[in-house]
């Protein structure tokens, strides 16, 4: 079965949120096996199989990055941003990043790691599919230049947003409903440096959402 067909209830509700519609290109990225393996990785990090599990959830890469490229097409970005967010977690090793942490911790200069860029060029999948000269595959692996999607905190990004909405809806933090009432509030503005970001219009859920946003860190 598709990644689309077996995911939760509670999942596609969320998605349905982000997105009432599902584009072509998300579907097809999302039904590739290089895709599907991050199906398997936890978004937390595996934390949730650890005797500290604060997470009474499941929750993938994939699952992160398909929300985020609804996201993005719901705001009408660039079709060539919807896929950065489809493929950004491509690399990402089987127990997440905590293999960087040991790489880091031990010091272990030769250990070795794949990159997106490894990753994209050693599947003649996605090159067929997607890299015909229509997209820069260096576009692709540069994607954190890409602000409303990845800009980092406290600016607010898609990445952001979508980590922050779905950990508080499957911690129970909110409901559906909250989660509409700030979704629904959003749009894409210039912040002070002139760049898009996602703003809300009303001042009141943006200071809800940003008190939300404190207590969803503490939560991870």
């Amino acid at each position: 079965m598709s990644y689309i067909e077996t995911r939760s209830e509670e999942l596609k509700e969320l998605h349905k949120i982000y997105n009432r519609n599902l584009p072509d290109v998300i579907i097809k990225l999302s039904n590739l096996a290089e895709v599907q393996r991050i199906a398997m990785i936890s978004e937390n990090k595996g934390i949730e199989l650890s005797k500290f599990n604060i997470f009474p959830y499941k929750y993938s890469r994939l699952d992160h990055s398909f929300g985020m490229a609804l996201i993005l097409d719901n705001f009408k970005q660039e079709q060539k941003h919807i896929i950065e967010a489809m493929l950004h977690e491509l690399a990402t090793p089987s127990f997440s990043y905590s293999v960087n942490y040991l790489k880091t911790y031990f010091k272990l200069k030769d250990f070795l790691t794949p990159t997106l860029f490894d990753s994209i060029v050693g599947s003649d999948t996605l090159f067929e599919n997607f890299f015909k000269g229509e997209l820069s595959i260096h576009d692709i692996c540069n994607y954190q230049k890409y602000g409303l999607g990845f800009a980092k905190f406290p600016k607010l990004s898609a990445s952001h947003l979508e980590r922050i909405l779905h950990t508080a809806y499957f911690t129970k933090i909110c409901d559906l409903q909250e989660i509409k009432d700030f979704y629904y509030d959003l749009s894409i503005g210039p912040n002070e440096d002139g760049e898009d970001e996602f703003c809300f219009s009303d001042i009141m859920t943006a200071n809800k959402f940003c008190k939300l946003s404190i207590e969803v860190r503490q939560e991870v």
